[in-house]
């Protein structure tokens, strides 16, 4: 039986996954610039890798990550409902399945002349697909006991993103014999003017996971819906299975004085040699989050004249 708050499945296993294909992506990132730029040839690799470099080639090196900003704040859950403005920071297939679970209840609740809301569905009125579903959730998505017990109305939530900035020291190795075409400070001019002119690396990365009492939900709203209410139902829980964009603020970062460089440069074992600063602004933790209600199901008059 589940609890009335849905929660994220495997956070932890998606974070690494977030972060590894995020620093991918930087990397990847870079050594496209470099290719416009006319240095096909010179490779981007991972800083932390202690091969010496047989060619030119520019390293990424992460050196320090932390909470964003620096003064953590508490964010509340955005409800992703139809009478919601459009939230930054929210996939719009998650707006589209919240808006979808409201327009689907919609037609199930009946209207009394007069009153203020909707009137919540009553259990054993509810089609058996959704009167399983609730049995399946338990009692606290309803209010009161047996068939006469009103049926919670499902909010879909969105918990927004927890930010975490990553810094990075570019290297430029160029080591002796290479071409002279190919200098340290060009690498790195263009890397820095990159992350300046650009200030975001929008990345195709795995979306959250789906709730499985979500999944369950739309797929028993599908069914007990009307054929182009279904139809849209079962093509939002197909997008949500997809890899979303996402959107990374790449932030320039003043040089270091001389000797934090040099401390720094001491601690990865590397000589001093040009360099520049960026910081990558990486999204964590956020995903969709399904509760009931905890009054009257909706704030909004239902729409009148849809089957």
């Amino acid at each position: 039986m589940t609890g009335a708050r849905s929660q994220p499945t495997l956070p932890y296993a998606e974070t690494r996954g977030l972060l590894d294909a995020t620093h991918q992506g930087l990397l990847a990132w870079a050594a496209a610039r470099l290719a416009e730029a006319g240095y096909a040839e010179v490779p981007v690799v991972d800083g932390a890798a202690e091969a010496e470099a047989d060619g030119p080639r520019v390293a990424l090196l992460p050196y320090r990550m932390a909470p964003w900003p620096r003064r953590i704040e508490n964010t509340s859950d955005l409800p992703l409902t139809r009478t919601s403005d459009r939230q930054a920071g929210v996939p719009a297939r998650w707006s589209e399945v919240g808006q979808l679970i409201d327009e689907a209840f919609d037609v199930l609740m009946p209207e009394v002349v007069g009153a203020a809301f909707p009137t919540p569905p009553r259990l054993g009125a509810l089609p058996k697909p959704l009167r399983d579903w609730y049995g399946r959730m338990g009692q606290a998505w309803l209010m009161g006991e047996g068939p006469d017990a009103l049926a919670r109305v499902p909010v879909l939530l969105w918990r927004p993103a927890f930010l975490v900035r990553s810094w990075y020291l570019a290297l430029a190795e160029v080591p002796p014999g290479s071409p002279a075409s190919v200098q340290p400070t060009s690498l790195l001019g263009v890397l820095a003017l990159a992350v300046n002119w650009e200030r975001s690396l929008d990345l195709e990365l795995p979306g959250p996971a789906v709730p499985v009492e979500l999944r369950r939900l739309m797929q028993a709203l599908a069914r007990v819906s009307s054929p182009e209410l279904r139809g849209r139902i079962k093509e939002a829980i197909t997008s949500l299975e997809g890899p979303a964009r996402w959107s990374h603020t790449l932030v320039p970062f003043p040089d270091l004085d001389r000797e934090d460089l040099a401390g720094l440069m001491r601690a990865l074992r590397r000589p001093l040699q040009p360099s520049i600063h960026l910081a990558l602004q990486i999204p964590l933790g956020a995903g969709p989050l399904l509760q009931p209600s905890a009054g009257p199901p909706r704030i909004h008059t239902r729409r009148r004249g849809r089957g």
